[in-house]
């Protein structure tokens, strides 16, 4: 007796329709949204659009392509910070004799121009497990960029635990993120991350942030 496959049940939220991106009508269906969604848009719309984009830093094709990615556009940005911000010498923020931090060209004056409601910092500060820094200390690095830009970071989280510590809120774990979005209520979708380190896009896309975006296309600036 031949026993017939017993197909696989689909997955919750599931309709049981055939995919939208499969064969026949469904692929043609699929192909002419996305058409639909790349067409140039009425002038007052696209002004609206290159306004959002500019508040956020974005160019206007990584924004559109963030915003239906996520279904809404993006009002938050997280940054990475040693390495993104400010320059590093290995795993650690470099400052200068007088404990300076010193941020990358063009940092200030892009998180200056920022008009999005806001704007977060997250850190790993293992130099602070290791008897190097305070924790008053770390967090005075991030102050110090914050004074810079006019007070354009509004809000800010640092990990001190050290580098083999799987603590939930050294990254790549999205710990830092999760508690800050939740403090600000804030969803996940709205928020973006300019990272310069594979550990900032991993805990980017564990946090399920509407997008990840490398420091260098972010600000412009070349390789670092």
């Amino acid at each position: 007796m031949e026993l017939m496959a017993i197909p696989a049940r689909p997955r919750i939220g599931h309709n049981g329709g055939p995919p939208l991106n499969g064969p026949g009508w469904g692929k043609f269906v699929w192909r002419r949204a996305i058409k639909q969604a790349w067409r140039a848009p009425s002038p007052e719309v696209a002004r609206l659009r290159l306004r959002r984009a500019k508040a956020i830093g974005l160019g206007f094709r990584r924004y559109q392509s963030i915003s239906m990615h996520a279904g809404r556009p993006p009002t938050v940005v997280f940054f990475g910070f040693g390495g993104t911000l400010v320059q590093i010498d290995g795993d650690r923020v470099r400052t200068g004799n007088d404990g300076r931090v010193e941020p990358y060209p063009g940092i200030v004056e892009k998180l200056m121009a920022l008009t999005v409601p806001s704007v977060f910092v997250t850190s790993n500060q293992a130099a602070v497990a290791a008897g190097l820094i305070t924790e008053a200390d770390a967090h005075g690095l991030i102050d110090q960029v914050r004074e810079l830009t006019g007070g354009r970071i509004d809000d800010h989280r640092i990990c001190t635990a050290a580098e083999d510590d799987d603590h939930p809120w050294r990254k790549p774990r999205p710990g830092m993120i999760v508690d800050l979005l939740q403090a600000h209520r804030l969803p996940p979708t709205a928020a973006i991350m300019v990272g310069g380190k594979v550990s900032d896009e991993a805990c980017s896309a564990g946090a399920g942030l509407a997008g990840f975006v490398w420091a260098n296309e972010y600000f412009d600036t070349g390789q670092r």
